[in-house]
């Protein structure tokens, strides 16, 4: 079937469109008003929040749920799977991944934000025969996970406040569902600069992760290092140092420097 020029034309025309509407999400993280999208991309508040649903009902928009501001969704990543094999964090990260699995013999991961989730983008799994495994794509909300409060409590305040919002799925009768807790954790991993979790998504499983920065001091991932809690527990103060100064290795190699985050601050 032939499809009429005319139509030829609209269809690009709202492919450009959407386009234009997913450009402003990637150049500007954080979430964002309906009007404030509209004046960005020079549609009109009725054009721009058709476009948004329909990128909300193919997961390429998230909508926060107090806020009803929008941001990139988790549907990028269906998209951009091949690209995030290959990104920075992952060639700069996974032969440091590989050498912590190999110093703490745990399952090491990296992970970068999606959304309210996180999302494994490398493992190194442990050779133990009772071990963790956090296969390539696997999604976990930012509250249930060390990995994920690791990034989030570094985060703007609006991407914050976004997932302190709820809802919290519990995946044990341990996952902390309280905003108020979460918050209060993710001040304290600020003051350390690493989290510890036991329990929140597996009972019997731990963690330690810490953020991994790139140039400017945004987090853009994390390294998690996850095992059977007993084990985890009896080493956490040495696998901690191990995770910092792994993560700190990312962090320099993808151009992150405190002090010039300090200044830009």
């Amino acid at each position: 079937m032939t499809v009429p020029a005319s139509d030829n034309r609209n269809g690009a025309q709202t492919l450009r469109r959407a386009l234009a509407v997913l450009d402003f999400l990637r150049d500007h993280p954080g979430s964002h008003r309906l009007s404030d999208i509209a004046a960005a991309t020079g549609l009109s508040p009725t054009v721009a929040h058709r476009l948004l649903s329909e990128l909300k009902a193919h997961s390429l928009v998230d909508q926060g749920a107090a806020t009803r501001e929008y941001r990139l969704g988790n549907g990028v990543l269906s998209y951009a799977s091949a690209v995030l094999r290959d990104s920075d964090i992952v060639r700069v990260g996974a032969p440091i991944v590989r050498r912590l699995r190999d110093e703490c013999a745990e399952t090491t991961t990296l992970q970068v934000p999606s959304g309210r989730d996180r999302v494994v983008v490398y493992e190194a799994e442990a050779r133990h025969e009772l071990r963790h495994r956090a296969p390539v794509g696997q999604k976990v909300p930012m509250h249930a996970s060390a990995s994920g409060r690791a990034m989030l409590a570094f985060m703007s305040a609006d991407e914050i406040e976004d997932v302190l919002a709820g809802p919290f799925q519990s995946f044990t009768d341990q996952t902390v569902t309280s905003a108020e807790s979460i918050r209060g954790e993710l001040e304290e991993i600020r003051r350390r600069g690493f989290a510890v979790v036991h329990d929140q998504t597996r009972l019997g499983i731990g963690a330690v992760a810490a953020p991994v920065f790139r140039l400017g001091g945004r987090p853009i991932g994390s390294i998690a290092v996850t095992g059977p809690s007993e084990r985890i527990l009896a080493v956490t103060e040495t696998l901690t140092a191990a995770v910092l100064h792994a993560s700190a290795e990312i962090s320099t190699e993808l151009g992150f420097s405190p002090a010039a985050a300090a200044v830009i601050d």
